[in-house]
């Protein structure tokens, strides 16, 4: 396979296609619903499909009949819980991630990450994992008032050059390289089903293979 030699602007999201965080996840949504004397159970394959959703739409989706109100108030203790598990090590990036962001840099690729998550989360995970070392910006959903991801894309692009590709891992991703006519990298590995990567230019089963195509 010929390496796209013209990108020059990678973008990525965050949670499943560099951040592994699926079973911190599941946990602080279980420990919520019980705290919040909601029974409702979510196994762990329930739980990362909501992965990659912005807050509101997550709980619009998982729990659509609680008061606005309550949905907010769960969603902001998640959020809180998230952002100090990451401080305290309690998730990782996927193994290969840094080797791949410093042959980028090396390459001259500009790294921008897109994530349906709030800043301080975002924060959180720059402060933890030094991202700031490669990344050169971080956007998140909540910057953009929880906009579509490939909305927030539409906004941002052209303050980069081009040509662009889009990696992620579920179908917000893959919709946003759709949108804004570029290409695109579904990541396998991540929390999408098989079949949100159906579009996909490319497909990978570890995060060093993008070094195989850019």
């Amino acid at each position: 396979m010929d390496k796209l030699e013209e990108i020059n602007t990678v973008f990525l999201d965050f949670d499943g296609t560099i951040h592994n965080v699926a079973d911190t996840y599941h946990k602080i949504l279980e420990d919520t619903c019980i705290l919040a004397g909601i029974s409702k159970s979510i196994t762990k394959e329930e739980s990362r499909k909501y992965l990659g959703y912005s807050p509101t739409d997550m709980w619009r989706e998982f729990m659509p009949d609680l008061p606005k109100e309550q949905r907010e108030k769960l969603m902001n203790s998640i959020g809180l819980r998230l952002e100090s598990d990451i401080l305290a090590k309690k998730t990782t990036l996927f193994k290969g991630t840094e080797e791949v962001f410093s042959k980028l840099k090396e390459d001259n690729k500009t790294i921008i990450l897109i994530s349906n998550c709030m800043n301080k989360y975002r924060d959180n995970a720059i402060k933890r994992f030094n991202l700031d070392k490669y990344v050169t910006r971080f956007y998140t959903s909540e910057e953009f008032d929880y906009i579509p991801k490939e909305k927030i894309l539409e906004n941002v692009i052209d303050k980069y050059k081009g040509d662009y590709i889009f990696v992620g891992d579920r179908f917000h991703d893959m919709l946003s390289a759709d949108y804004n006519n570029i290409k695109s990298i579904f990541c396998n590995y991540g929390y999408g089903k098989e079949e949100e990567g159906n579009n996909a230019n490319y497909r990978i089963d570890d995060i060093k293979e993008i070094l195989d195509i850019i």
